[in-house]
């Protein structure tokens, strides 16, 4: 599977912008309903590890740990 694509919003027509705004067909919901379902599953039964190995595929992001630091909590607020 691969990720979303990254839209650079200021670089584009205002064309462009209606055609990254209009929703994409629904030729395959079923299946993509189906992979969701599996997923939520699989996170079910497994917690954290699953969770884990998905943030890895795909946000690309190798954590350790799912806890979030007060350090961490502090920065974002910033």
């Amino acid at each position: 599977m691969s990720g979303l694509p990254i839209i650079r919003w200021a670089s584009l027509s205002d064309e462009q912008r209606r055609d990254a705004l209009r929703r994409p067909t629904q030729d395959g919901a079923a299946q993509l309903h189906e992979r969701v379902a599996a997923i939520i599953a699989d996170v079910r039964s497994r917690g954290d590890a699953a969770l884990l190995e998905y943030t890895q595929r795909f946000d690309g992001a190798s954590l350790n740990d799912l806890r979030v630091s007060e350090a961490e909590f502090q920065n974002a607020q910033q």
